[in-house]
């Protein structure tokens, strides 16, 4: 199989300290933003967030707030990025060292930009963001990217072999629980046919190539008509989507209709702080069809 991106590793929860005080227990980065608003005398964020032209008035800086996280590696991790927003208004050290705020690209949106990290070796890790904060700063989770396989350990993730082999079923499960790019499934026919089916699959839609053909399918019986040969190469990708790395991942209620800022900031028995996520993947093995139909 082929990754279309770098694995991610989602960090949404921070220890943090405001102006350089001490240090306070970890805690989802979007409560952190109102436990800081609150203590600098702004209105908290819930579902109704005012827009920044409502205030003219141009931005100072009100706070300095410090994150800190720690990770657990079981692997090497020669070429890691770290993705973050305010790279501008933000400083980052990695184990005590500070890196480099030169942006080398970004992850999914051009407001999050793409730093490099240091390589590292097996171990335990800390990253600590200082941020200048306004009154148009919002502390957004960040983002660790590589090549690494990510598992997570109740509410934390931890980094482990990098994926290289997928089973048929939940990709979240076998080392990409926050990953939301493309996957090229690469399979070898196992019979002559003239159509191919993948009957179980989570994903936005799908492409199958072979012997130089290639057919989308997204729609039922999400079968492709094709000319299919024993022992040839199937190349099946499949389209992510970014619910897991940018969706309300904690969101307790499963299938809720609608979805909005509050759906990120829930609490009591609406909040989950273990990783709520949708899955993805090839669930089970396609089917290759004959011109009768028969399998």
């Amino acid at each position: 199989m082929t990754l279309d991106e770098p694995n991610v590793l989602l960090f949404d929860k921070a220890e943090y300290a405001i102006n350089a005080g001490a240090w306070m227990p970890e805690e989802p980065l979007l409560n952190i933003e109102n436990i800081l608003r609150q203590h600098i005398g702004l209105p908290r964020k819930q579902g109704s967030i005012a827009q920044p032209w409502v205030d003219p008035s141009p931005p100072v800086e009100r706070a300095r707030i410090s994150l800190r996280t720690t990770f657990r590696s079981q692997v090497a991790v020669a070429h890691a990025s770290l993705a973050l927003e305010n790279i501008c208004e933000s400083k980052v050290t990695f184990d005590g060292t500070p890196v480099e705020m030169h942006a080398t690209g970004y992850y999914t949106d051009k407001a999050i930009a793409t730093i490099a990290l240091p390589p590292f070796e097996a171990g335990t890790h800390t990253l600590v963001i200082e941020l200048s904060f306004t009154k148009e700063t919002s502390i957004e989770w960040f983002y660790l990217l590589g090549d690494f396989g990510v598992t997570t350990e109740g509410i934390h993730g931890l980094l482990c072999a990098p994926v290289r082999t997928l089973s048929f079923g939940d990709w979240t499960t076998q080392g990409l629980p926050f990953y939301g790019g493309n996957v090229t499934y690469h399979c070898k026919a196992t019979a002559d046919g003239t159509a191919i089916q993948i009957p179980q699959f989570k994903a936005t839609t799908i492409n199958v190539h072979s012997q130089g053909a290639t057919q989308a399918i997204y729609r039922p019986p999400y079968m492709a008509a094709m000319t299919i040969k024993a022992g040839t190469p199937v190349d099946i990708t499949l389209f992510g989507h970014r619910a897991n790395a940018f969706g309300p991942v904690h969101l307790a209620e499963p299938g809720m209709r609608w979805l909005g800022p509050g759906s990120y900031r829930t609490g009591r028995h609406m909040f989950s702080p273990e990783y709520k996520l949708h899955p993805l993947g090839l669930l089970s093995a396609p089917i290759i069809y004959k011109s009768d139909k028969s399998a």
